[in-house]
């Protein structure tokens, strides 16, 4: 049974949370645990459901992203495509090498979800964007995406920033009511030349943070979540021994255990001539929420990943060599010169989606 709808229900919720997310033995793999949560604030969601003896079996969400380019008056749609969960014979899974059937049901609902014929959900305008987040070592995920027809057109890192006793500078505080319309239009001039950057969680929990200069002007800000993953693996042969063998391990296990908390940083902005101060701000975030690993992802080869790759990552944050990400399109209607632009600039990366 297919169902089309725009309301969570526990069950997709449940579904999204038992799911393990990466790609066994090439990367962390882990649970979400704020679900709950965040799948209220998605902006516009369609969720395409497939229930089996009444049963969940698969989910898909679509969202309404925010504008392709900043300059443009009049701006293709975009539609980001999160939250894909399958349950297989071994459970429930993001990441399988199985390759998906190209005949399957699943594959032939989400076609539609791409081409506009789920009705009144699914209005797809002639001119838009589908997007979504690939770890190419996730083989069916690439499978799949290539039978959607989709491509990768950007890559995008992983930045840990750590410290071991983070402290808080007096210049950074909680982004004030008053303040908000400053912060977006600083935003909206920083990622002028970035695709697909979007405000839609922007100020989520009320959790953006300015750092000022001495004449009171805002020079820095950062979106700051609190993040909790449950770690399912680690990475190599040996991955899920060292797993059981961190906890126990005194000064690594304050940075990291099985019930990993840090803070995702997003919506990042910095005057020009202040990158460094991003070190101030970011350390009062640690101190703030009271943990010790902060990260980062940023399109590889965009100014901001460069920025803020100059930051000592502290001791956690040296140990890893983490591999890029990919970004994935899907267009329609785009000209030549916009599917040019989409090539060359860097993209903004949702943070929010990720975790």
């Amino acid at each position: 049974m297919i169902n089309i709808g725009n309301q969570p229900s526990k069950e997709i919720t449940d579904l999204l949370t038992d799911a393990i997310i990466g790609t066994p033995r090439e990367s962390i793999s882990y649970q979400l645990s704020e679900v709950a949560n965040k799948i209220n604030f998605i902006p516009a969601p369609v969720f395409l459901t497939i229930k089996k003896r009444s049963k969940l079996i698969a989910t898909c969400c679509r969202a309404k992203g925010g504008a392709l380019f900043r300059e443009k008056k009049q701006k293709p749609s975009i539609y980001d495509i999160l939250h894909f969960c399958q349950l297989t014979k071994k459970g429930l899974s993001s990441a399988r090498k199985r390759k998906p059937q190209n005949n399957g049901i699943l594959k032939k609902e989400i076609q539609s979800l791409f081409e506009g014929r789920g009705g009144s959900y699914f209005p797809v305008e002639n001119s838009h964007l589908f997007y979504a987040y690939v770890d190419p070592a996730n083989q069916r995920s690439l499978s799949l995406c290539n039978l959607f027809g989709c491509r990768a057109i950007r890559t995008f890192s992983t930045i840990i920033y750590s410290r071991h006793r983070p402290a808080k500078h007096y210049s950074v505080s909680r982004c004030q009511p008053y303040e908000k319309p400053l912060v977006v239009s600083y935003l909206q001039e920083f990622y002028r030349d970035y695709s697909m950057f979007s405000t839609d969680n922007l100020f989520y929990q009320d959790n953006y943070y300015v750092l000022k200069g001495k004449n009171g002007d805002i020079i820095a800000g950062v979106q700051a979540n609190r993040v909790n993953w449950k770690i399912k693996g680690l990475p190599g042969f040996l991955g899920k021994y060292l797993l059981g063998l961190i906890p126990w391990l005194p000064f690594i296990n304050r940075y990291f255990d099985r019930n990993f908390t840090f803070i995702s940083l997003e919506a990042i902005l910095y005057k020009e001539g202040f990158e460094g101060k991003l070190d101030k701000l970011f350390e009062s975030v640690l101190a703030i929420n009271q943990v010790y690993t902060a990260l980062v992802w940023a399109d590889d080869h965009s100014e901001l990943y460069r920025s803020v790759k100059k930051l000592k990552p502290g001791f956690f944050g040296s140990f890893f060599n983490l591999k890029p990400a990919s970004v994935i399109v899907r267009t329609n209607g785009l000209s030549a010169e916009e599917e040019k632009q989409l090539r060359e600039l860097p993209a903004y990366i949702s943070v929010f989606d990720l975790t």
